[in-house]
């Protein structure tokens, strides 16, 4: 029982599912990282003998958080989220059908069931995919076709940088909403990296841009992704007063 208590206050910060405590804190660890890599290069030198210490370095302190991660019950909760109750998930705020969507690409299954919610009222899809997601986004936009839906595939180049992925939201809200309003707009940050989910929220700070979330069930060893979660991120106690 303590193990698990220990594992849900982690939650929070590894989950975007939290995300006034999941953002600072992959800003946090971003910030400490790259600090962290100067002073190496400082105080071990950047010749290739001083890279090698670095890596060996790093190689042992990875297994050491990784030691502490399973002591503590955090590398559980990376590797296996918990699955959120469907009848928690159903008193959620859901967002309103929309005109048009951005997404995050990683994996089929959310980005489908958003896909699905706002089937009704869609007209556009924009799919931002790196170079390794970009094939799903491809079998996505081939699965579609055909149902009077556009998409268009928005390429970006690096995963891990925040600003970069926060400049390609806020460049199709810019330059490829092709008439349509922002408010007519729903951005989902299920996928990608942290990073990318940071840089979409940053991108969607604007009142006018709507923000959402495709949580899952764990059902048979695999996740079953459920209805779309609203966030409004301008509001912190809102979602909470409409529980």
């Amino acid at each position: 029982m303590s193990r698990r208590r220990k594992s849900n206050t982690l939650q929070p910060v590894f989950n975007p599912r939290f995300p006034y405590v999941f953002i600072p804190g992959a800003l946090v660890l971003t910030l400490a990282g790259n600090s962290l890599h100067d002073l190496l290069k400082k105080g071990l030198g950047d010749a290739p003998s001083g890279l090698w210490r670095i890596l060996a370095l790093s190689a042992a302190l990875m297994i050491l958080l990784w030691l502490v991660a399973r002591r503590v019950g955090a590398l559980s909760l990376t590797l296996k989220p918990e699955a959120p109750a469907p009848e928690r998930v159903a008193a959620k705020p859901k967002p309103p059908p929309s005109k048009g969507l951005i997404a995050l690409v990683s994996n089929h299954e959310p980005v489908e069931k958003a896909i699905e919610y706002h089937s009704e009222m869609l007209e556009r899809v924009w799919l931002i995919a790196t170079t390794a997601s970009e094939s799903v986004a491809y079998e996505i936009r081939e699965k579609y076709d055909g149902l009077g839906i556009k998409f268009d595939i928005v390429h970006l180049d690096d995963e891990f940088d925040v600003q970069k992925a926060q400049a390609v939201v806020e460049g199709i809200y810019a330059s490829r909403l092709d008439g349509m309003a922002e408010e007519d707009v729903t951005a989902d940050f299920t996928g990608g990296t942290k990073m990318m989910t940071v840089g979409m929220i940053f991108g969607c700070l604007s009142p006018a841009r709507r923000l959402q979330y495709v949580p899952a069930n764990r059902e048979g060893g695999g996740l079953v992704p459920l209805e779309p979660i609203e966030y409004n991120v301008k509001a912190p106690g809102a979602e909470a007063a409409r529980a």
